[in-house]
């Protein structure tokens, strides 16, 4: 008699708790993404007050004089995933960032100033004139040729 109480009371808690989780499983679930989908990245662009709660050692970068080169900086943080904010300044910005990615946001920073030598060589200027003038002159003796034809 003792065991045969003890087993419908073991039966019944485990109907109950079945009768729980069918009807509250999509509340649960729900609840989780809802937390899951609010968590946000350790990486990328931060406000400076984040990054200070975090509590961790904090470098500023040299002065960035245009909007230009801070946009291009700043894809490159984020491609190599840190944690930054932008402070500006009376002559520009600066990047705030976490003493551990200094050598990161160093990479970074030479790897842009490299493109934009790059871009501003005095060969690169002339390779781009020569190329918008040369299809021009493709284009007036491909219609010379034309006309010669047509006679």
């Amino acid at each position: 008699m003792l065991e045969e109480q003890g087993n419908s009371l073991l039966t019944n808690s485990a109907k109950n708790l079945l009768r729980f989780l069918s009807r509250h499983t999509g509340n649960i679930i729900r609840y989780s993404t809802r937390k899951a989908v609010t968590h946000y990245s350790e990486t990328g662009k931060k406000s400076v007050k984040n990054l200070v709660r975090k509590g961790r050692d904090l470098e500023l970068t040299q002065e960035i004089e245009s909007k230009e080169k801070l946009k291009a900086i700043c894809s490159q943080c984020k491609r190599q995933n840190i944690a930054f904010a932008i402070k500006k300044t009376e002559n520009g910005y600066q990047l705030l960032y976490q003493k551990k990615d200094s050598s990161l946001v160093n990479d970074s920073l030479n790897r842009v100033l490299a493109k934009q030598m790059k871009s501003k060589s005095p060969l690169n200027k002339l390779l781009q004139s020569y190329q918008k003038i040369k299809p021009q002159h493709n284009r007036a003796a491909h219609t010379k040729q034309r006309e010669k034809n047509s006679r």
